[in-house]
């Protein structure tokens, strides 16, 4: 028997949603109630995380920017079929969501590390967006290949470990807000 589970991984150039999604945490993890989406009853996997990437610039009253780099998982994007679902699964939905705060704190790193020009700043910072998502996109697909959807219990908990490890690495990465900092 195969188990399949899905993955969305919308690639965001916006603002937060008004639905309200959960903001990545490493105290927070999420259970099955925050799968408030209706499962298609003719889609074949049991459970769908959506998941991204979204980010939100401000400037302060002395003209400093900064920008809030955040990954979020969208509960009413988000499904399961009820009579399909278990710990194994939730597992593998929570490391979905741990992944894309992976690339998130690579992206805040990137951002972080950088000198900007103000000029061709917003061309700049599209560009790093969009190919800090095509690689989280990569390594979400890949991630699904090889655990087959949690079903390799070996490689389900390499990839665990490899994700875990990785966001110790970037720990100096995990706070939300980022300053740029402008030639």
């Amino acid at each position: 028997m195969s188990i399949k589970v899905g993955l969305i991984l919308i690639l965001l150039l916006a603002k937060a949603t008004a639905d309200e999604p959960i903001i990545w945490n490493k105290e927070k993890r999420l259970s099955w109630n925050d799968f408030q989406a209706t499962a298609p009853k003719l889609d074949s996997h049991i459970a769908l995380s959506r998941v991204e990437i979204q980010y939100e610039s401000q400037v302060d009253k002395a003209g400093r920017m900064t920008m809030d780099i955040k990954g979020v998982f969208i509960k009413e994007q988000s499904w399961v079929k009820q009579d399909r679902k278990s710990d194994n699964i939730l597992k593998h939905e929570q490391y979905h969501f741990n992944l894309t705060e992976l690339w998130a704190r690579k992206l805040r790193r990137e951002v972080a590390s950088k000198k900007w020009n103000t000029k061709t700043f917003e061309k700049e910072f599209t560009s790093l967006f969009k190919k800090h998502m095509a690689q989280t996109l990569k390594e979400q697909l890949r991630y699904d290949n090889e655990t087959n959807h949690s079903q390799v219990s070996d490689k389900q908990k390499e990839w665990e470990r490899n994700i875990d490890q990785e966001l110790v690495e970037l720990k100096a990465h995990a706070a939300i807000n980022v300053p740029f900092l402008f030639e």
